[in-house]
């Protein structure tokens, strides 16, 4: 606000110089390159935050699934169960991963 509230003064006051116009131009690609890099960053933060949250997620149903009695795994049918079981864990972990970082970057999604 303040490069850009610079600007429209200086252009308010005369017609600026191509040194006062080049000063400003500088400025502003700076400050494009300063909003990119942080825009950079967050995103990067956001989806290392949707990667802890998911693999927290994944320890605590590990941890449910190795209370259960040996003998709910003998049989085939747990087996086949198990295994559907922590597939959609695995899916819905994936998604939810997906929704965080997404709604992290588009806030009007909410």
């Amino acid at each position: 606000m303040v490069v850009l509230g610079g600007m429209i003064n200086e252009y308010g006051r005369s017609i600026p110089s191509n040194e006062t116009v080049n000063e400003y131009s500088l400025n502003l690609l700076y400050l494009a390159i300063g909003v990119g890099i942080s825009a950079f960053v967050e995103g990067v933060c956001w989806t290392r935050t949707a990667e802890r949250q998911t693999s927290r997620m994944r320890i605590e149903y590990l941890k449910s699934v190795l209370r259960q009695d040996v003998g709910y795994f003998d049989n085939q049918d747990a087996a086949s169960t198990t295994f559907q079981v922590i597939s959609t864990i695995s899916s819905d972990a994936h998604l939810i991963q997906d929704t965080i970082a997404e709604k992290a970057f588009n806030p009007f999604s909410f």
